[in-house]
């Protein structure tokens, strides 16, 4: 049963069921996510509950129940759901509750993704003598800013890195940047590259295109620039809204659709009003149909502070958009220079700059849209993705090449 409304604290939102019917060799597998807002992990998991829909349902436990269109969307592909509210890293009850969830969904592996999930479960899932799979997806995970911030980092980086390095069998980097970033930490705990896959778009027609821009106040000639991520210090998107004030003073076409929630929402808002662009800016909030927002917009842009291998990046590659992102995490190593452009992260007038030539040349973005979309095919492999994963649940432990010179310098740490 799907419950809309939930109290301050809900002890084990069961949509599991019974447990999962053995009628494979295939291992169980739970995946444990800390939240189902709008986020790269969170997409990886509606990728692979899609792919997997035929064979057997996805077993998802979330640690901060909450509607969100990510949550609907994975209840769509037929996910088995288990969510709980209330979660505190040091309160008995959590991990309790924790250790029920894993016990209970009858799993051998527990893949777990994002930093409260890690830190929880790895440790939970170990002693219950389960197989642990931890991704991480960020260069810099559980990162803050300032003040006590920093000191709340600094605690999660380190819980973390022990989860990591005793209580983990697998670690997946995914992305080359994020491995090179993380390597350091997981001591010998084996770590492998598996990078970040999409499922190809479903095509929209010309109509349907025209609709959708309708329906968000664009004009046929206007050039509509997308965003997608959480209002985050890690999106930096009070960087995008400066370049975009750049931008729009030059060019009355110009529109901004911020397609995404967070933490920093009021203080965008209170910015899109203090910049004078309520007319021209569009905070969507989080949505369900970000594919279709994607295929109705002209560029992309990307401002993040830091990252991994976004899979924002690659949809909107995949929909042939031409794109102007930070050079951070993988970005670098996955769109190509024909594509859109790369600024270094925090600069709003670089920013503006590299965007200034595709809203100004329509050639230009059809040229770098198309260059986009034949980058964005390396990473559509999703059937050759999940094969990765089964290998690792099987107990296939694999290493990168410098995680295994790396621990043969130094020894399991």
């Amino acid at each position: 049963m799907v419950h809309s409304v939930r109290p301050a604290v809900v002890d084990q939102i069961d949509l599991l069921g019974t447990a999962p019917n053995r009628g494979t060799d295939e291992p169980v597998v739970l995946q444990i996510i800390d939240n189902l807002s709008l986020g790269g992990a969170q997409r990886l998991l509606i990728t692979l509950a899609k792919h997997v829909a035929r064979s057997a349902p996805l077993q998802v436990y979330a640690l901060n129940a909450a509607d969100t269109p990510m949550r609907a969307e994975l209840l769509s592909a037929g996910v088995r759901l288990r969510e709980t509210t209330g979660i505190r890293l040091w309160s008995p009850l959590s991990w309790r509750r924790v250790a029920c969830a894993i016990r209970e969904s009858g799993a051998d592996v527990v893949h777990v993704h994002l930093t409260y999930a890690t830190i929880l479960a790895a440790p939970i899932a170990r002693m219950q003598g389960k197989r642990v799979v931890v991704s991480l997806h960020n260069a810099d995970t559980a990162r803050g800013s300032g003040g006590r911030r920093r000191l709340r980092h600094s605690v999660l980086r380190s819980l973390e890195d022990r989860a990591l390095r005793w209580f983990t069998d697998q670690v997946v980097f995914v992305g080359a940047n994020v491995a090179r970033a993380n390597q350091g930490r997981i001591g010998g705990t084996p770590g492998v590259t598996i990078r970040n896959v999409i499922a190809a778009p479903e095509p929209v027609s010309d109509e349907q295109r025209a609709s959708i821009r309708r329906a968000m106040g664009a004009k046929a000639q206007d050039i509509v620039l997308i965003a997608t991520g959480r209002l985050m210090p890690q999106k930096d998107p009070a960087a995008l809204l400066r370049a975009f004030a750049l931008l729009a003073a030059e060019a009355p076409d110009a529109r901004l659709w911020m397609v995404g929630a967070g933490p920093m929402q009021d203080e965008i808002t209170a910015l899109r009003a203090a910049l004078g662009l309520e007319d021209r800016v569009v905070l969507t909030g989080e949505r369900g149909d970000v594919a279709q927002l994607l295929a109705a917009a002209d560029v992309f842009v990307l401002s993040s502070a830091w990252e991994g291998l976004p899979l924002g990046l690659l949809e909107a590659m995949a929909q042939g958009l031409p794109v102007v992102s930070t050079d951070v995490g993988d970005v670098a190593g996955v769109l190509p220079a024909a594509a859109g452009g790369l600024v270094p992260p925090g600069q709003p007038e670089r920013l503006a700059e590299a965007l200034r030539p595709l809203f100004t040349d329509a050639e230009r973005r059809r040229a770098c849209g198309i260059a986009a979309l034949s980058a964005s095919r390396d990473f559509t492999d999703v059937e050759g993705w999940h094969r990765q994963l089964q290998r690792l649940y099987r107990g296939e432990t694999a290493r990168d090449p410098a995680t295994a010179a790396q621990v043969a310098a130094g020894g399991r740490g």
